[in-house]
């Protein structure tokens, strides 16, 4: 059930506001937006100060059942088929105030396509694009997955685009993820050449949520790349001019994550390669009690078998069989880097590791190969208080059966860091 449904049918629709509107216990979305038509143009649309009240406690989630209270996407569709040359610009969600359970508060996809475990090889969302979107002044509490998501969208959208995202001035608890965003991250097949331009990540609050997610909690996290649900192949994505700037971070036990490809299957086929996350200033940031407050990956594989709800693995429902002849390779993770990054001025009270950082990380049975972080990396004046002072930096960090055919990252960043 949807409150409030935004399609444009492949026309140009402008100037929408939804001002002061309170939405109570929904059970998918409050707002979802998109054209379910080729070239559908939705452009200028406000969400200000609206309340969202979610579900308390939460339920059950699958990916067919996500409750989300704003779901803004170029193109969207609900039984299949084509909708290319989309575009979502120009769009403000501000002082607004989420709370109660659902699964995302503000989800930004360059295409969408439910139920999920519905997608299809022949659905095509290609150059969807979108633009000029700026989540600001809000509160966001109660989400147990991701408060603040932006990626390239679910089902197949090649060619497609992002471009000036900013997310500044929230107050954030959060679950797994506090702000997320990803160039490809398709559900399954094959996406190719997504852009992702002009993040700006500011001035915003974030710690987890008490009762916890049941699995590590990152506050900020970017991939150029990501592999969620289904083996699938994402080529040459790039993420590029990320400002992660004043942001004040507490008691999450992960702080600001960055890797160029991640993959969270191991047990099926699928690949990454050539995906850049380039231009990155990390500045200004205040973190305080967190066990890694820094964690730069060109490649990262978490090598799961089963989905999770809440934190609980649901046996009922793997994403993968588990492998028992240890020779065989899944995913081939090659030539993924992270380049330019600088991160300084940084204060960080109470920690475990000052950095970690690897040209891959990675569990499971994936190749990984010619993955980087080392090309223009600087790390300085940061400041560490009241911690263990551990560095963990190299070229690759494995366990299991992993396939390591070399990878690099600046060993001297454990001097400078």
């Amino acid at each position: 059930m949807t409150a409030i449904r935004i399609d444009s049918k492949g026309n140009t629709i402008e100037d929408i506001s939804i001002e002061k509107c309170r939405f109570s216990k929904y059970g998918s979305f409050c707002i979802c937006g998109g054209s379910s038509v080729s070239n559908g143009i939705i452009r200028r649309l406000n969400i200000t100060k609206c309340e969202f009240v979610g579900k308390e406690g939460g339920e059950e989630e699958s990916l067919d059942r996500m409750t989300i209270a704003v779901m803004l996407n170029a193109s969207t569709s609900e039984d299949g088929g084509i909708a290319t040359d989309t575009l979502l610009e120009d769009v403000l969600v501000k002082e607004c105030h989420f709370h109660g359970g659902c699964r995302m508060s503000v989800n930004t996809m360059c295409a969408c396509r439910l139920p999920l475990s519905q997608i299809d090889r022949k659905d095509d969302f290609s150059r969807s694009n979108i633009r000029n979107i700026n989540i600001v002044d809000n509160e966001l509490v109660g989400a147990w997955d991701a408060q603040i998501n932006v990626i390239s969208g679910l089902p197949p959208c090649a060619g497609s685009s992002i471009e000036n995202i900013n997310i500044s001035n929230n107050r954030v608890e959060f679950g797994c993820w506090g702000i997320f965003a990803a160039a490809g991250e398709p559900v399954l097949d094959e996406i190719n050449g997504v852009v992702f331009s002009n993040l700006s990540i500011k001035n915003n609050e974030l710690w987890p949520n008490p009762l916890g997610a049941g699995e590590p909690a990152a506050a900020i996290g970017v991939n150029a790349a990501r592999i969620d649900y289904f083996p699938c192949i994402i080529r040459n994505c790039i993420i590029e001019n990320i400002e992660i700037h004043n942001n004040m971070i507490r008691g999450s036990e992960r702080g600001i994550t960055l890797d160029a490809a991640h993959s969270l299957l191991d047990g099926a086929s699928g690949a990454m390669t050539n995906n850049i996350m380039r231009h990155v200033p990390v500045k200004d940031n205040q973190i305080t009690s967190a066990d890694e407050p820094f964690r730069f990956f060109g490649a990262y594989a978490e090598g799961r078998l089963n989905d999770w709800n809440i934190g609980v693995p649901r046996h009922d429902k793997r994403w993968a069989e588990a492998i028992t002849d240890h020779t065989v390779v899944t995913t081939k993770i090659t030539g993924n880097k992270i380049i330019d990054l600088c991160c300084e001025e940084n204060i960080i009270n109470g920690f475990r590791y000052r950095l970690i950082a690897a040209g891959a990380f990675a569990r499971g049975h994936c190749v990984v190969k010619d993955n980087e972080f080392c090309d223009e990396i600087v790390i300085r004046n940061n400041i560490f208080n009241g911690g263990e002072d551990h560095v963990c930096v190299a070229d690759t960090m494995s366990e299991d059966w992993i396939h390591d055919e070399g990878n690099r990252v600046d060993e001297d960043m454990k001097f400078k860091i």
